[in-house]
């Protein structure tokens, strides 16, 4: 068994990386009112337009290009409206993939669910984001060190305790996007991949 692991790996059978997003303030900007409130509909869900469409797909592409699995996972709360919406960021870029890399359509978490408590409808957190990333690790990727799992949240409070697993974190910054560039860094896009891709 083990010498067929590392045969299917070499072959390209296996992910090497494997790379956790969260959706707002990493990839998505959530909807707010005129006074800059969440604009948070009945259900507890919230709207959300892309950071930036284009940084997003090319980060998505390259994922696919080199076999590497793409996760949302969010501190949204578990709604139909939820992963519809993040299904359609993933299908605007092209995102979900047959193959290794990129999205499928179990590719979305949450951490949370709408509750009644005291008679009004509440966001609360069920389990945490180091959790499910341990889980997917143990139960799809146990040959992988922790290093080569990334987590990418613009909370730091939800990458201290992935980070202190051992996991890869990477702090996300919606108003430089420099994050989009670093993930690239963690793919290993070259400079010749980022040619191919602009022309």
């Amino acid at each position: 068994m083990y010498s067929s692991l590392f045969l299917k790996k070499d072959l390209g059978c296996l992910p090497e990386k494997v790379i956790f997003l969260d959706f707002d303030g990493t990839v998505a900007l959530p909807a707010r009112k005129g006074n800059g409130e969440y604009d948070i509909q009945p259900d507890g869900s919230i709207g959300a337009t892309h950071l930036n469409k284009e940084k997003f797909r090319r980060l998505v592409q390259f994922a696919i290009q080199t076999d590497i699995p793409l996760y949302f996972l969010s501190g949204r709360p578990d709604l139909q409206s939820c992963v519809d919406l993040m299904t359609d960021f993933i299908a605007s870029v092209d995102g979900f993939h047959s193959g290794i890399g990129g999205f499928k359509k179990d590719s979305l978490f949450f951490i949370s669910k709408m509750i009644i408590e005291e008679g009004k409808l509440v966001r609360k957190e069920i389990t945490t984001k180091a959790q499910v990333i341990q889980s997917v690790h143990h139960e799809k990727y146990s040959y992988l060190p922790k290093e080569s799992i990334l987590l990418v949240d613009d909370i730091q409070e939800y990458l201290d305790p992935a980070q202190e697993l051992g996991y890869n974190t990477l702090l996300a910054n919606p108003e430089s996007l420099e994050h989009f560039d670093e993930v690239e860094k963690f793919i290993g896009v070259t400079l010749q991949k980022t040619i191919a891709f602009n022309t």
